[in-house]
């Protein structure tokens, strides 16, 4: 562990375009309600798999306007009966334990 290198910490993130760009930034502590503000209105977070330069994702989650990143409804009726992982060829453990049902 380098002594010499500070910890870096953001509080009270309230939009996802905050939230990605703290992780973009490299922030070490992000103080947010978001995670569980989604998972209330049963929502899920899902960043697409990188390999390589090349963005693999599947092509039934809507991109948001302002990442590549998804902020996937899990209320839609589609998903109902879906046993698909909530990103596709993704080997996560939520995306291996969980399906978008």
């Amino acid at each position: 562990l380098d002594s010499t290198k500070r910890t870096i910490a953001v509080l009270s993130v309230t939009s996802m375009k905050s939230l990605l760009q703290c992780l973009e930034n490299g922030v070490d502590v992000i103080g947010t309600n978001l995670p569980t503000k989604w998972s209330r209105t049963h929502q899920a977070f899902c960043v697409p798999l990188l390999k390589g330069n090349k963005k693999e994702k599947s092509s039934s989650l809507t991109e948001s306007p302002t990442t590549t990143s998804v902020l996937l409804d899990l209320t839609d009726k589609q998903y109902a009966r879906d046993g698909a992982p909530l990103v596709a060829n993704c080997t996560c453990l939520t995306c291996s334990r969980y399906t978008r049902a």
